[in-house]
């Protein structure tokens, strides 16, 4: 999709994220010279598509484009591709004439789709060639700004060269924060809380044969507590479970129940993703149990990525490569989110942090 401007978003979907949108949109500040490269990552889920999409709302010559294997081919990594969006858009002739090359210059939004990451496209080093060329047109041709959107479990995966060599900015878009997470699910309610009175202000269930009433204050401020303290503050969770799953429910034991489900399936999903991952790794043995033990527990106590991926791979007795091979090949869910600037390593979530507390346990009844 190519757009003369971001595209806009579902309003009763968007969760106002100011300190990260505002710090992607400085890294491409209309007062200043085209060519930087900022690589917008985090884990599955956390909204960095939107984030992105939001911080040049409405800004002129902003063009986003998902990018699929089936459209990386050669017509795309090569530099004559941006020449031809360039001339397409009427600007090549222009670029040493204005006084500011913002306006004449494009900021690329380039959201990376996860299908980018499978084996074969990783063995083909398709996002490497990609970031590479990114460089070359921004920070070192200075012809336009690059906003990519990343997966940070699975990136790590496909970067094999050095990475200062790409010279760029990396905004991480973590978890909502517990204040965010609660005005976001209060919201929500407030929704369904209308559509139960828009119908009567109380709705008889001839299915179930109950009455149901909207749910009082101390109701809703526990069904807040409760889905937070279940589901985690990660964005795609929340929204599942607050604008796909509750507007069908008509009691408040409904809305309760559904929370329970949701959050169960989730952590089954995470559960999943962590054994496909350690049985791609030679942590079954009990070699390195000890230093296992440590590294999860340091892992399951942070919550950034303080701990170092050499630290990770020496921990499950593999290199590096292996090890971030590995977490990329559990997609959809990915046990570890990977900082590529900093080379380090967190859980993915709350609901991973589980999963790994629940192998610790189980480790540590060996001993």
């Amino acid at each position: 999709m190519l757009a003369s401007e971001a595209p806009g978003s579902d309003e009763d979907l968007l969760i106002p994220r100011a300190q990260v949108r505002d710090a992607i949109a400085s890294y491409c500040s209309p007062n200043r010279y085209a060519g930087r490269m900022v690589l917008v990552t985090g884990g599955t889920g956390a909204g960095k598509p939107t984030v992105a999409k939001t911080a040049f709302a409405n800004q002129k010559g902003v063009i986003y484009t998902s990018l699929r294997p089936s459209c990386a081919e050669a017509p795309f990594l090569v530099e004559s591709w941006a020449a031809a969006v360039l001339k397409e858009l009427g600007m090549q002739d222009q670029v040493q004439e204005w006084d500011n090359p913002l306006d004449l210059c494009p900021i690329f939004i380039i959201d990376v789709d996860a299908r980018f990451y499978s084996s074969q496209q990783l063995k083909s080093r398709l996002l490497e060639k990609l970031l590479f060329t990114s460089k070359r047109l921004s920070t070192d041709a200075y012809l336009a700004d690059f906003v990519i959107v990343l997966s940070a479990a699975t990136a790590a995966a496909g970067l094999r060269s050095n990475v200062g060599d790409l010279r760029f900015w990396e905004v991480d878009i973590g978890d909502l924060n517990k204040g965010k997470a609660e005005q976001y699910i209060h919201l929500a309610l407030a929704k369904w809380r209308a559509a139960q009175l828009s119908t009567s202000s109380v709705n008889f269930n001839l299915k179930a044969g109950v009455e149901s009433t909207v749910l009082t204050d101390e109701e809703e401020k526990q069904l807040v507590a409760d889905a937070i303290a279940q589901c985690g503050t990660r964005v795609d969770l929340l929204e599942r479970l607050c604008h796909s799953q509750w507007p069908s429910c008509r009691t408040r034991e409904e809305l309760e129940r559904v929370t329970v489900e949701v959050a169960a399936t989730a952590q089954r999903d995470a559960v999943r993703a962590w054994k496909k991952f350690m049985s791609l790794l030679p942590a079954t043995t009990s070699k390195n149990r000890a230093q296992q033990l440590a590294f999860l527990r340091r892992v399951v106590e942070s919550s950034t990525c303080e701990v170092t991926s050499l630290d990770a791979a020496d921990a499950f007795g593999t290199s590096w490569q292996e090890f971030v091979l590995a977490n990329a090949q559990t997609i959809p869910v990915h046990p570890f989110i990977m900082s590529i600037s900093a080379m380090g390593v967190q859980a993915d979530s709350v609901l991973m942090r589980r999963a790994m507390e629940q192998q610790i346990a189980m480790w540590e009844k060996e001993h």
